[in-house]
């Protein structure tokens, strides 16, 4: 059975440090994290353990990334591994990343943990405005309506001060309308995904009908191979 990692435990920590703190502790968060995250998960023969490896790195860096305050580089990481856990979950031959992949790895896996608050298409926009422009908006499409725009705050403990916040805005005397808004903390996302991945990890790891396809969907990454070094090459 895949056994959690304690990430949301690490992120809780970090959100009352100051920057040198979380400088400090993100390089000792590193190397323990990406310890256990190999030693937590179940291994697989071949080409599909490398490609756990990748995530195992991926969801490492998340762990860097929000425990240093870097946000936006653990926005990016996040909406690109839930692309990629979503081409590795399709029950398709080939192994190709879509919105409607990404969707339906979304829905299952995704918004359970955030309690719906955001619907799948929402986080699709807000992915293909991160990863392209570096943006919180996305142009909708006739198929495909935007909906709300999600605005972030770095920490979950800061979510409800943001809100008020933007609940207490005016424009010309007006309050502003936030009904074309939803606030998420880029904390609860990054925990939700890596929730997501360990949940989908055991599902097909444990479903003799679903692994043999994960698995050649794992052979088509990146594998790691160690180079010998040429004493005489230095």
């Amino acid at each position: 059975m895949v056994v959690t990692m304690k990430l949301a435990e690490i992120l809780k920590e970090t959100a009352g440090l100051d920057t040198n703190e979380k400088v400090i502790l993100a390089g000792r968060v590193f190397g323990v994290a990406f310890q256990e995250m190999q030693t937590q998960r179940p291994r697989v023969p071949g080409q599909a353990d490398a490609a756990l490896k990748n995530f195992d790195t991926l969801r490492t860096a998340l762990a860097v990334c929000v425990s240093s305050g870097c946000f936006m580089p653990a926005l990016m990481l996040t909406y690109a591994g839930m692309d990629i856990a979503g081409a590795m979950y399709a029950p398709t031959e080939e192994y190709k990343a879509s919105g409607a992949k990404f969707r339906e790895w979304v829905a299952r896996f995704i918004l359970p943990s955030l309690n719906n608050q955001v619907s799948a298409q929402e986080l699709y926009a807000a992915r293909c405005g991160m990863l392209h422009v570096y943006s919180s908006s996305s142009t909708a499409s006739p198929t495909a309506p935007v909906g709300r725009e999600i605005s972030y705050v770095g920490y979950t403990l800061e979510k409800e001060l943001c809100i008020a916040s933007l609940q207490a805005m005016t424009v010309s005397g007006q309050r502003a309308d936030l009904s074309g808004f939803v606030v998420l903390s880029i904390q609860e996302l990054v925990v939700a995904f890596d929730a997501g991945w360990l949940q989908m990890l055991h599902e097909v790891l444990t479903d003799s009908t679903k692994r043999p396809l994960f698995e050649r969907h794992c052979a088509e990454q990146f594998n790691h191979v160690s180079m010998p070094i040429d004493p005489a090459a230095s």
